[in-house]
């Protein structure tokens, strides 16, 4: 990862030395590897690089040829295929960046979408006045701009606005909503004017306007025509190996998360599969481990030690005492948005100590799998098709089976299958706000209301379960990132062949009765221990999070009484009281809205600090 920031101006105005430096300083926290800027009249760039491969060490930044500039954040994960298109221009030896160059010579704007990886991105054409800002299909990297009728700003990180523009810019509540009740919209920043990129698409900026072109949407992959069961798994379990290997390319030792779940265990098992113990290939993957002393309903390590044991070799136990919840919040400093993260900060803190003690730049994590495997998708649903093709004999045997399988009154189970089958507008989509929700949010409630059950938690659309994983991965909730350091955390259930892959599969293929998640665990056999492929529940954080709610009682009770967050009439501060007072027994089984809203708190009080309180250097030039 790295940050990366540019300024455009309308007016012939040159840029200055003193502007772009202004520029590079906003991002400084993204990368201190390397610092490199450019200035092309009216347009300014800059980069601060985070080096994790060892192609990346080889860049240098802004790129430039024949009069294209570049600046990227990412890594490509064809290389390969890239190399193979572009032999005249690219080998094996060529870094990411002269690979970007490379496929704009070849293939022009068209060329984002033959870029598969985590990645974005800014490109400036002086032979067409066109710049170009670009994000990978899932936004895992950030990109936001700001346009006024003088310049356009853009930068990786949404504080280098704060510092940049003339005028601290207002919270934008619709995102402050949709961030309270699920997850943030993936057109919404914090703060109203600075718009991100959004995933998969990019936006080009000619002398005569600013539009944005989609070029990757879950929309384009229609169900795939039926296959064998064996096809499929041989498909599933080629397209997760590429997803590791591609993930495991970096220049010093890789972490990795191990849960004990289904799908950290899938990743450290297939790592072990290309890692040689001398490092040859690639270096053996740490593994780091949270567990659960006091909260024995939050500990899995039954399951981590299967892991650890089959692979011979011990990962790091971060224990509960050492990292409680709430007992640290990371980073002084401004952090670009809000995200439960921050309510863990203990635990950020450890895994930064271990990657500096490791030499690690580099993080696996298993997020995502729940959204691309349709976890959390009502397995008789899978029944609905059979409605459209009027197979009422097949349709009623398969209630009876999932009703006897699921332990629901059969009427419940025909009655779901029907409602879901009926056109979108009939469609019943159920959203569990916050109660405590403010009067400020009641507007914006009803409209991420609506976009939620047209949508993101539309259970007839069989693509919601991928809109859920952009919007989780481009709003930024799962960085491990703070002013002082920052990991690369890499997320292989978003490896884009896998995922165009699954969006392909019926759910049929995910969901069967008596098996959930039904392809990994038949494509996993024989390479993951028994015991975890076929576990059936996973035990969450929950209850450490109620006991850490106890622990802590004094300093949240006195965080929701001086809430920032209800002084902006976000909450209801007696209502969310209430809510916390049943959650110290137990009670209150939203854990989940309550952490987004310390996280949110905490975020306000940190934006109240740090503003500005002058007019931005950068726009006195």
């Amino acid at each position: 990862m790295s940050g990366i920031a540019g300024v455009l101006f309308r007016a012939p105005n040159k840029v200055s030395e003193r502007q772009i430096q202004a520029l590079s300083n906003t991002i400084l926290r993204r990368g201190r590897d390397a610092i490199g800027y450019s200035i092309n009249g009216r347009v300014g760039m800059a980069h601060c690089a985070f080096h994790t491969t060892e192609e990346s060490r080889a860049e240098k930044q802004p790129a430039q040829l024949n009069g294209v500039t570049v600046v990227f954040d990412g890594r490509l994960d064809n290389r390969s295929a890239l190399i193979a298109t572009l032999r005249s221009e690219a080998d094996n030896s060529s870094p990411d960046i002269a690979l970007v160059l490379a496929a704009y010579e070849h293939w022009g704007s068209q060329f984002i979408s033959h870029l598969v990886g985590d990645f974005a991105g800014a490109l400036w054409d002086s032979h067409t006045d066109t710049l170009l800002l670009f994000r990978d299909a899932f936004g895992v990297r950030p990109l936001y701009y700001h346009l006024t009728a003088e310049r356009l700003l853009w930068s990786s990180c949404v504080s280098s606005f704060l510092v940049l523009l003339d005028t601290v810019p207002k919270i934008d509540s619709d995102y402050v909503a949709s961030y309270l009740i699920y997850d943030p919209d993936s057109t919404l920043s914090p703060f109203a004017g600075v718009i991100p990129i959004p995933p998969g698409a990019y936006v080009a900026v000619t002398p005569s306007r600013l539009h944005t072109t989609r070029y990757w949407s879950p929309e384009q992959f229609a169900p795939a025509t039926h296959k064998p069961d064996k096809y499929e798994e041989e498909q599933y379990l080629t397209l997760f190996h590429e997803a590791v290997e591609t993930r495991l390319r970096a220049s010093g030792p890789v972490l990795s998360f191990l849960s004990g779940g289904l799908d950290s265990s899938s990743i450290v098992a297939t790592a072990d599969t290309f890692c040689a113990p001398d490092g040859n290939f690639y270096p053996p993957v740490h593994t780091v481990s949270f567990v659960f002393e006091r909260a024995r309903d939050s500990d899995e390590r039954v399951y981590i030690h299967e892991i650890e044991h089959r692979r011979h070799r011990p990962g790091t136990h971060i224990l509960e005492d050492s990292a409680p919840f709430f007992s640290y919040w990371p980073d002084p400093a401004f952090v670009d948005y809000p995200r439960p993260l921050v309510c863990a900060g203990g635990r950020l803190q450890e895994v930064i100590k271990l990657a500096e003690s490791t030499g690690a730049r580099v993080l696996l994590d298993g997020v995502f799998g729940d959204h691309v495997l349709r976890a959390g998708e009502a397995g008789h649903l899978c029944l609905v098709p059979l409605i459209r093709q009027l197979r009422v004999r097949e349709l009623f045997s398969g209630c009876v089976e999932w009703s006897v399988d699921k332990g629901l009154p059969l009427q419940r189970v025909i009655l779901d299958v029907i409602r879901t089958a009926l056109p979108k507008a009939f469609r019943v989509n159920s959203v569990d706000a916050p109660k405590w929700l403010g009067p400020e949010l009641q507007e914006s409630k009803r409209n991420v209301v609506r976009e939620l059950k047209q949508h993101r938690l539309d259970r007839g659309d069989r693509y919601s379960s991928f809109w859920k994983a952009i919007a989780s991965a481009s709003s930024g909730l799962s960085n491990f990132e703070n002013s002082y350091k920052c990991i690369e955390v890499r997320y292989p259930y978003l490896h884009r062949p896998l995922v165009e892959f699954l969006m392909r599969l019926p759910l049929g293929q995910f969901h069967r009765p008596g098996e959930d998640r039904s392809i990994q665990r038949r494509a996993m056999a024989g390479i993951l221990p028994e015991v975890i492929r076929n576990r059936r529940n996973k035990r969450g954080p929950d209850a450490a999070i109620y006991l850490a709610i106890e622990r802590q009682w004094k300093v949240l009770e006195e965080l929701i009484l001086t809430s920032r967050a209800a002084d902006r009439g976000y909450v209801d501060g007696g209502l969310l009281l209430a809510d916390f007072t049943q959650a110290r027994t137990g009670g209150n089984h939203l854990a989940g809205q309550l952490l987004r809203f310390l996280s949110l708190e905490m975020w306000l009080r940190s934006f109240e600090t740090h503003r500005p309180s002058h007019v931005a250097a950068f726009c006195e030039e």
